[in-house]
């Protein structure tokens, strides 16, 4: 996937959730992106992930 798509993708995930944290971890066989959510609205306080992966092209 290429660098113009990846920054569209990221940008649209932006824009559709109300996340609290956010994470980038860059390893030798891509990039890792850890976003994390928490949902005070409820009951009981939920906290929600979501990974994204972008495989190192060689």
């Amino acid at each position: 996937m290429s660098l113009y798509w990846n920054n569209k993708l990221l940008k649209r995930l932006s824009n559709s959730t109300k996340r609290k944290f956010k994470c980038r971890v860059i390893t030798e066989i891509g990039r890792f992106y850890f976003y994390f959510e928490e949902d005070k609205n409820s009951e009981q306080p939920t906290l929600s992930g979501r990974l994204i992966f972008f495989p190192e092209n060689k």
